[in-house]
């Protein structure tokens, strides 16, 4: 694992391995991702970004649809 970028509200990182093939190498990516996520949301799920929308109502008094 690589950190490649830092900053006040994000870290990004570079997972390196190897696989004898294209498709194989593409599982693995996928895999890895959703391990890392899961691991994350167990043990530090405050480190997963939150995002929050706050809906508004149009001038005409409707609502959205």
């Amino acid at each position: 694992m690589q950190v490649t970028n830092a900053t006040e509200k994000t870290l990004e990182i570079r997972a390196l391995m190897s696989t004898a093939d294209s498709p194989a190498g593409w599982d693995l990516r996928v895999l890895v991702r959703e391990k890392l996520i899961s691991f994350l949301q167990e043990n530090y799920p405050g480190s997963l970004p939150k995002m929050r929308v706050e809906m508004n109502p149009s001038p005409g008094g409707e609502g959205l649809s």
